[in-house]
């Protein structure tokens, strides 16, 4: 191993022990030599949970019909139907009415935890979101003490269940119903015994308060400066910090600049997003385009859900109609696929109304900026989306890929057989069962696509722009624009890759032959070929 990476990775790792006690320590120790250490996660969380939760169950009451029917609900159409009759019910009732009836809804959740009725394997969280929707519709800021107690003080149990895929939904909700309550979410903030996922939560949404609330502005960001500081050498993570540092950059907070530079000289915190102080600079003054919550309301978010459960059962329907036309009973054999009339493997032909997506494709962190501008049907399969996005950027192919959306994981393995996934609880499908529609169906909306595990490219994926196809429209893939040359495969991920444009920087460098040679002579990171990177892509279309 190579002693400059060895010293990087040990110093990483001093920081990131830091974060436990001794008996955690010891905790940790044990499991490792047992060789079980990720199977034991779940009781180290545990151990770092301290809270004593009241008893929900002594607090909660029997709810009215139409709640007790959206609390039962299993399926996302009876989820969507219970909230549209509740949302109807509470339209004519006294304000307190409904806070009183959403906040027992709300402690019947968390009495239903509690009590141990929930199966991580096989939990539906729309119920309580479709609750948190009536919150925001409503307006009940009223109930932020609840929320806070649902999205903050829950165990390791009750996070994956309803809180792991659905973060960002959190912070939102935090910023929505807490706006203003800085003394209420400092309190949170000094108090130990929350799982440390909760504090970049509260953090996050005192930014986006900032964000949202310009008259306060100044306000919210001292609260973030001063809080922080008091609690960094309790309660700050890495994560904590990386995360920090894209909602700054958001909200382009340079006023939080001051913090960061504490934070990296006197803490010498170390961060992923921004392995240095200038990095993290760099990246605030130039804000980004990330969105935390991907639209308008939760409200929104159960409709988006309801219907792509409509366009899945639909496309079914259509397949199996397809499937009966075109087989030959008494031969057995499917029409001849090599004629270039069926697209079953790159697009999903039956797919109703089919627009033309303009995707904005961006190598997250990268040293210097890699963009690809496509325009791609949004009836293509994921898998093949996949196969598109490497030529565009440019990596070779040889290594596995994933997309990520909302909490879950879409590869090209068989993901029935990935039994790491499934122990731990994760959302993950093959990408074949799925079109680029079923992840980004509106303006603005973003989605990540990670090539190579080991180096871990993320590709931020935004939605810029979707026009109707015409009725003769053929299926295409457009390059529209690009800036850069892609990484070398295998440099050693973002970090690597700048330490490699660093010794190109200075050809004075002993390693510079080296790496040269290793790379190729004739490499250069600012050169992108439109023309040949679009014949690449016909090709894998039409031959």
């Amino acid at each position: 191993m190579n002693k400059d990476f060895k010293d990087e990775f040990n110093k990483v790792l001093e920081k990131v022990l830091e974060n436990f006690n001794e008996d955690e320590l010891k905790n940790i120790l044990e499991q490792m030599k047992e060789g079980n250490i990720f199977e034991d996660y779940e009781s180290l969380m545990d151990n770092m949970y301290s809270y004593k939760a009241p008893s929900y169950s002594t607090l909660a009451k029997p709810m009215p019909d139409f709640m007790q029917k959206l609390f039962e609900a299993t399926s996302i159409a009876d989820v969507y139907t219970a909230y549209s009759e509740a949302k109807k019910r509470m339209q004519d009732m006294a304000q307190d009415e409904r806070e009183k009836t959403t906040r027992n809804f709300l402690l019947n959740i968390l009495a239903k935890t509690q009590n141990g009725e929930v199966d991580i394997t096989n939990t539906n969280q729309m119920p309580l979101w479709a609750g948190m929707a009536l919150v925001e519709k409503f307006d009940m800021k009223v109930l932020a003490d609840t929320i806070l107690e649902v999205l903050v003080k829950q165990n390791y149990k009750f996070y994956q269940c309803y809180i792991e895929a659905f973060e960002e939904d959190c912070e939102y909700i935090i910023s929505k119903v807490c706006c203003g309550q800085l003394d209420t979410l400092s309190q949170l903030m000094h108090t130990t015994g929350f799982l440390p996922f909760a504090y970049p939560m509260i953090v996050n949404a005192v930014v986006l308060m900032a964000k949202h609330d310009r008259a306060n502005r100044l306000k919210y960001l001292a609260w973030v400066s001063t809080t922080v500081v008091d609690c960094v050498e309790e309660t700050l993570q890495t994560e904590l910090f990386d995360r920090l540092i894209e909602a700054a950059a958001e909200a382009n907070a340079t006023e939080l600049l001051p913090l960061l530079k504490i934070l990296y000289d006197k803490y010498k915190i170390l961060s992923i997003t921004a392995p240095t102080y200038k990095d993290a600079e760099n990246i605030i003054r130039n804000g980004n385009d990330h969105e935390y919550i991907q639209y308008n309301s939760l409200e929104e978010l159960l409709n988006g859900i309801k219907e792509k459960k409509e366009n899945d059962e639909m496309q079914n329907d259509s397949m199996d109609a397809y499937d009966d036309f075109f087989w030959d009973d008494d031969e057995d054999f499917f029409l001849d696929d090599e004629e270039d009339y069926f697209w079953d493997d790159i697009f999903i032909t039956n797919q109703k109304n089919v627009d033309m997506f303009t995707l904005n494709v961006t190598l997250n962190n990268a040293p210097l900026e890699i963009m690809r501008q496509i325009e791609v049907p949004s009836n293509i399969r994921l898998d093949a989306l996949a196969e598109i996005l490497t030529m565009a950027m440019g990596w070779e192919g040889s290594h596995l890929n994933q997309f990520k959306a909302n909490g879950k994981f879409y590869e090209e393995t068989n993901y029935e057989e990935d039994a790491f996934y499934k122990e731990y609880g994760w959302k993950k499908f093959g990408q074949h069962e799925y079109s680029l529609r079923d992840l980004l169906n509106r303006k603005g909306n973003k989605i990540l696509w990670e090539y190579d595990f080991g180096d871990s490219w993320e590709h931020s994926i935004t939605l810029e722009s979707r026009r109707k196809m015409s009725a003769y429209e053929e299926y295409a893939v457009k390059l529209l624009n690009g800036k850069n040359a892609c990484p070398p495969e295998d440099v050693g991920g973002v970090i690597g890759y700048k330490h490699l444009l660093e010794v190109f920087d200075n050809p004075k460098s002993p390693e510079y032959m080296m790496m040269k040679d290793w790379v190729s002579p004739n490499f250069n990171p600012k050169k992108f070929s439109k023309a040949k990177t679009q014949n690449l892509i016909d090709d894998y279309l039409y031959e």
